[in-house]
């Protein structure tokens, strides 16, 4: 027998029972990913980084926990005009975002009652759901959603053997080594791995301040700027316990490189990447990473996943690509004509290259997305 409730309040994240039961069917699930775990959900929606009221769906088959839709109720602004929107709770700070499920089975039933939902709201908006994912299969070509790919990732496999040569580390031609291991040459290089959430608290300053300067006077601002998002960090730090990564690379002792990310199956996924900009022709943050990837085999990691974003500092280390599908349902006509025009921006300026050019130009971010077919 189905039987589904709906969670309306953050706080009920907090049951250590149901936490046990959610994380269970997430690791049993093919969305087995640190944002699906309801810690990282919990730290998520404790930071208040955006105005928005949990609404997650819970399908139950005869009592058990089979599925769930982590969604959330939202705003957000298209061409100036604010609409209520249905989304993945996390967004958009999640890497990878899914409906939670044991058996594909339930995504009808809980497919229903997400539709049910939207209809109360101008957009349904569901964001980075990985190309792989039975989600992606079931929803691509589904009448009354628009299915697009909005981002790309990259990944790689790290050397098993952990004193593996800098070679193995390096992929493509755009990096060479003695350009990555150049700031050895100007002294004492020290990789420091803080651990347990005191220890992050304690140095998760020095990463607040390098991304705040190395992004000033930019046309993007750091965000850290905002407390929000400082407190998200904080939260991560100390909900997450081991799964919670962070390092930090010093130059004669002074912090020059940081590098915030989370290990979960056997898996580090780098989320934040900064690095002092007094510092920068020494490649710090290049260094920063590389010496990273040198240490995980031994902790037992064996995937060091770059995340959604086509940064080309990634291509330097990645090799393997991913897609993540983005989903609109727009229910109204006011999300028809605002949302319904941005998307058909995104998807003239990603196809014709005069204007991602002249998006660029005028400090708009042009996601890179190599096309693919789910």
């Amino acid at each position: 027998m189905i039987t589904s409730s709906v969670l309306g309040d953050w706080e009920a994240l907090d049951s250590r029972s149901l936490e046990g039961e959610w994380n269970g069917l997430v690791e049993r699930s093919a969305a087995n990913e640190i944002f699906s775990r309801a810690e990282w959900l919990r730290a998520w929606g404790k930071s208040r980084t955006r105005e928005s009221c949990p609404h997650m769906v819970l399908l139950r088959d005869s009592g058990r926990l089979v599925a769930i839709a982590p969604l959330m109720r939202a705003r957000r602004r298209f061409l100036g005009v604010g609409v209520e929107t249905v989304e993945f709770a996390g967004a958009p700070n999640s890497d990878y975002s899914d409906f939670i499920f044991e058996d594909p089975r339930y995504l009808e039933p809980l497919w229903k009652i997400v539709g049910r939902q939207a209809r109360e709201v101008d957009v349904l908006r569901l964001q980075q759901v990985r190309m792989e994912s039975p989600t992606c299969r079931f929803l691509v070509g589904r009448g009354g959603v628009i299915a697009r790919p909005c981002a790309m990732g990259l990944f790689v496999r790290l050397p098993e053997c952990p004193q593996a040569p800098v070679e193995a580390y390096l992929k493509g031609r755009g990096l060479r080594k003695r350009t990555v291991l150049r700031i050895e040459r100007e002294g004492p290089v020290e990789l420091i791995a803080h651990e347990g959430p005191e220890e992050i608290l304690a140095h998760l300053p020095v990463l607040f301040d390098q991304h705040i300067r190395r992004w000033a006077g930019t046309r993007t601002q750091s965000f850290f700027r905002h407390e929000s998002i400082r407190e998200l960090y904080r939260n991560w730090a100390s909900e997450l316990g081991e799964r919670a990564a962070f390092w930090e690379l010093r130059l004669r002792g002074q912090p020059v490189a940081t590098l915030f990310g989370f290990v979960y199956d056997r898996k580090l996924v780098v989320h934040t990447i900064s690095f002092d900009v007094d510092y920068y022709k020494f490649h710090c943050g290049l260094y920063c990473i590389l010496t990273v990837m040198r240490t995980l085999r031994e902790r037992g990691i064996e995937w060091v996943d770059f995340s959604r974003g086509s940064e080309a500092f990634k291509f330097h280390f990645a090799d393997q690509k991913a897609v993540n599908y983005e989903f609109h349902g727009l229910q109204t006509w006011k999300a028809r004509c605002a949302a319904g025009g941005v998307l058909a921006a995104k998807d003239l300026v990603r196809r014709w290259p005069p204007a991602g050019r002249m998006a660029r130009a005028l400090g708009y971010g042009v996601e890179r997305v190599e096309t693919a077919s789910a």
